[in-house]
């Protein structure tokens, strides 16, 4: 999933070094900017059936271009960082939505109903 502010990327390990993969950390490139930085280590989610580990990047900038790497975590330590990704991009803006006024059904001493149509994504967190 990519949104004006993050970018979800997917690890496969190729080795684990005979230990179960804790955590992974990952280094990130801005590659407009030509600037990098390293997130925070986070706690291994089990992976697919594929293999694969996905994580969400954020805190990125919209209509940036970025890549990515990643280092895993066990008690044998860390091990060497991955090659870099291909360039990703970011939605180059936040799409602007009309609010979404509820309607209000019924209503009684008690209760009430309420409809609304649910909004479209815009990218942006909740909130």
């Amino acid at each position: 999933e990519v949104t004006s502010w993050s970018i979800t990327v997917a690890v496969r390990p190729t080795y684990d070094g005979g230990s179960k993969i804790k955590q992974f950390g990952f280094e990130v490139e801005d590659s407009t900017e030509q600037k990098t930085w390293e997130t925070a280590v986070w706690d291994a989610h089990p992976p697919d059936e594929r293999g694969l580990h996905y994580y969400c990047i954020n805190h990125l900038s919209p209509g940036r271009d970025f890549r990515f790497r990643a280092v895993a975590c066990n008690v044998q330590g860390n091990s060497d960082w991955s090659e870099w990704s291909e360039k990703m991009p970011t939605m180059a803006t936040v799409p602007q939505a009309s609010p979404i006024v509820p309607v209000l059904e019924d209503q009684d001493c008690v209760s009430f109903t309420m409809r609304w149509e649910a909004a479209v994504s815009n990218g942006s967190p909740i909130l």
